[in-house]
């Protein structure tokens, strides 16, 4: 196999680099590498293999907002990188609602794969989930200026124990006293 890759590889010099991150990506992650391989020189053979493509402006905005991990962002590349700028554009935007709703962004950009492999519109995203990123923000936003408020109503409720306890202790103490006096009767 080594020589066959290399001689395939000799005629791809314009595409050398990417080729081998997609190769090193896919065998790294396959079952049987051996096999895998000889399907990708396949497709090498065939001019269907496609190298590693780097994730565009916009979709790099996206991956780094909702913090994808590198194999989410690398098959979003690799899918998105098969449409037209215009249908790009708009699987971005529905992509993105998507991921503003969910707590594992990158699950939940896997689990979308497929329906961007097969050219379907990913359709209504659900309600934000518990920690994702459209309720962190709706969560931030509620809370806006409450801040100082919460601050002042803590700082108060401090002045008000320590107060109390030094009341106790006070207290205390006075009690120590007129018992200890007691005894000296």
């Amino acid at each position: 196999h080594a020589r066959r890759l290399s001689d395939l590889m000799k005629k791809r010099q314009s595409t050398f680099v990417e080729d081998i991150e997609r190769l090193y990506d896919v065998l790294e992650r396959a079952n049987s590498p051996a096999g895998l391989l000889v399907v990708k020189m396949r497709e090498m053979e065939e001019g269907t293999f496609v190298g590693k493509v780097k994730a565009d402006g916009a979709l790099a905005v996206i991956s780094k907002r909702y913090k994808l991990d590198d194999q989410a962002e690398s098959k979003l590349a690799d899918i998105l990188a098969r449409y037209d700028e215009a249908k790009r554009k708009e699987y971005l935007v529905e992509i993105e609602r998507h991921l503003e709703v969910s707590n594992r962004p990158s699950a939940m950009a896997m689990m979308l794969l497929r329906k961007l492999g097969e050219g379907q519109s990913l359709g209504r995203p659900g309600p934000a989930a518990p920690g994702s990123y459209a309720d962190k923000q709706r969560k931030t936003a509620s809370s806006g200026g409450d801040n100082d408020r919460d601050r002042d109503r803590d700082r108060d409720r401090e002045k008000e124990r320590d107060r109390r306890d030094r009341d106790r202790d006070r207290k205390g103490d006075r009690d120590r006293r007129s018992r200890s006096r007691s005894r000296r009767r």
